[in-house]
């Protein structure tokens, strides 16, 4: 019973000698990477997101901002916020009722400030969203 447990052992030195050959001198910059967009999932991702900013006067922290805002949005499980720069922040929701939700109920005023929301640009980027003016 010894001898199939070596010879498994002999193929498995022997594979892997060969793939050692097979790599020993590729380098990183020999690796190349190709990726394609997927516009669909993309277009559906920006649909079930938003922009925005918060103004205030005074230090409020991210977690409160959350918490604040999840208990008034009542936003299925899933729901994202994530800080892209001081009080600018990108929403991400699970479907897009949640969406029109919040859009139609703006200016969101809460923890003694006003957050400014708007859906996010169709190009994907965060910045290029007007956060200047708000519909009343």
């Amino acid at each position: 019973m010894d001898e199939p447990r070596e010879i498994e052992s002999s193929l498995e030195v022997d594979e892997i000698d060969e793939v050692r050959d097979q790599v020993k001198n590729l380098y990183f910059d020999d690796l190349s990477l190709e990726l394609e967009p997927d516009e669909e999932s993309r277009s559906e991702v920006i649909l079930k997101s938003l922009v925005g900013h918060f103004m205030t006067h005074k230090q409020v922290f991210n977690g409160l901002l959350r918490d604040a805002l999840g208990r008034i949005w009542n936003p299925a499980p899933g729901w994202k916020m994530q800080d892209v720069a001081k009080y600018t922040f990108i929403f991400s929701f699970t479907t897009r009722k949640e969406v029109y939700y919040i859009l139609g109920n703006r200016p969101w005023s809460l923890c003694n400030g006003f957050l400014v929301i708007t859906e996010m640009p169709n190009d994907g980027l965060w910045g290029s969203a007007d956060l200047s003016i708000t519909p009343l």
